[in-house]
């Protein structure tokens, strides 16, 4: 059942575009890194031989600075930050020499370290090569590494076990943590999911989406939320996937299925949960963000696709209809790969960064009363 409703805009975002030459931009990340209070962004492109950050102004209408972080890249698909040395600097993970082949690629894990001065290139250092290493998250003080695929594996079925991997501060030494997914592993997300003070993970793959809980050992229990997509494999499952919080319930948001066409909402009924596709004809859809944009204890969520006529858009629920509605944020002018939120002009509201693909543009959305 389709549910769309497209509208006209309910909530007004300033966009400002800080880069235009991002080739294949693939992730934006928010974090400081000059220790000034304000969240600064990471812009990750596949087709650069180079890591670029981008350093916040503090208000709006300023140049955010432009500084190289690491060059003499190959395919670089992920980062994630956390402050191992706890100097108040985030250390960077990233990952890099990367294909969907699991045979071409290396899949090589490095930490960048700054030498006092964070305007200056980082240091690298390689501590790990899965292949096909892809998307990167923190949990519980530890970076954690989903890998698109198993090693062994090769498209299109890719069938085998997927070698979820996290780095604990301070040794970062490789620990498996599950492989019982198989296929492929897209989507990644860090959530509190249960309430017990511990960083949850959810996983988007052929398999649907899967919860793996966290326990007081460190270890991981993993169950499945819901199939996804119903189509047969390889076209199966989910491929990217939020936590939405709205009327008092844990909604599940999804792009369906790998670089699906289908926007979806999972709404807990009983033990599980009901599928609802809102959006049913994205080319690539590639992100899915929830947020409380408007303030009212409620997250709309953001998502986008990155081929065909790209979209930004973001669906707020009502309570009224108990359904969710779509409205657009900016069609046309950004290919959207990744969407990060951050209060980026210190209004104490939250805006939006994307980063585009095929449109190789970094943007923020400011987003105004």
């Amino acid at each position: 059942m389709n549910f769309l409703l497209l509208l006209a805009m309910a909530q007004h975002f300033e966009p400002t575009t800080l880069a235009t030459d991002l080739r294949s931009g693939y992730q934006v990340l928010a974090v400081d890194l000059n220790k000034d209070g304000k969240p600064d962004l990471i812009g990750l492109a596949q087709g650069m031989d180079r890591l670029d950050w981008f350093e916040n102004p503090g208000s709006s209408g300023q140049t955010w600075k432009r500084h190289t972080m690491v060059s003499g890249l190959s395919q670089p698909i992920n980062v994630a930050a956390l402050d191992v040395d706890k100097d108040g600097v985030p250390e960077i993970m990233l990952v890099h020499e990367f294909s969907s082949t699991p045979a071409k690629s290396k899949g090589t894990v490095t930490l960048l370290t700054h030498d006092g001065d964070v305007t200056r290139p980082w240091t690298r250092r390689d501590i790990d090569a899965i292949p096909t290493s892809h998307r990167l998250k923190i949990a519980n003080g530890a970076f954690i590494n989903a890998p698109l695929a198993d090693p062994s594996t090769a498209p299109p079925e890719y069938r085998g076990k997927i070698p979820l991997t996290a780095y604990s501060a301070p040794t970062l030494k490789p620990v498996l943590i599950n492989d019982e997914d198989s296929g492929v592993m897209h989507g990644l997300h860090v959530d509190d999911f249960n309430g017990d003070g511990l960083m949850d993970i959810l996983t988007a793959s052929f398999n649907g989406i899967a919860l793996l809980e966290a326990r007081k050992d460190g270890k991981y229990v993993r169950r499945i939320l819901h199939a996804g997509n119903a189509t047969a494999w390889p076209k199966s499952g989910s491929s990217d996937v939020t936590v939405a919080r709205a009327a008092g319930k844990k909604f599940l948001a999804t792009i369906d299925p790998w670089h699906g066409h289908e926007f979806a909402i999972y709404t807990p009924k009983g033990k599980g949960y009901e599928r609802a596709v809102l959006e049913s004809n994205l080319n690539q859809g590639h992100t899915v963000l929830a947020v409380d944009l408007d303030g009212d204890g409620n997250d709309e969520v953001v998502y986008g696709s990155r081929m065909g006529e790209v979209t930004l858009r973001y669906v707020r629920y009502d309570k009224t209809s108990k359904q969710w509605k779509i409205h657009s944020i900016l069609d046309g002018k950004i290919a959207t790969s990744s969407c990060v939120t951050a209060d980026f002009n210190g209004d104490k509201r939250p805006d939006l960064a994307c980063i585009g693909g095929s449109t190789q543009n970094l943007m923020v959305f400011e987003n105004r009363p």
